[in-house]
């Protein structure tokens, strides 16, 4: 699986795209707001559309991350 397009700093609107080329028969990554937005990043003609997922910022609390108490 071949990742790009993540020096976009990340926001509450981005979302993980995930496509198929037909081509090299690979999938390709793309992190972008919108699903036009991020086959333009790839610049590729011969994508499918396979997956998209949002992104959530994930927050622990330090006295229980890993599920371990520290005192």
């Amino acid at each position: 699986m071949l990742k790009t397009n993540y020096k976009e700093k990340f926001n509450h609107e981005s979302k993980l795209f995930k496509f198929y080329d037909l081509t090299t028969a690979k999938v390709f990554e793309a992190l972008a707001p919108t699903e036009q937005q991020a086959r333009k990043s790839l610049g590729k003609s011969s994508l499918i559309f396979i997956a998209r997922i949002r992104l959530y910022p994930v927050i622990e609390d330090t006295k229980s991350f890993g599920g371990y108490g520290h005192e």
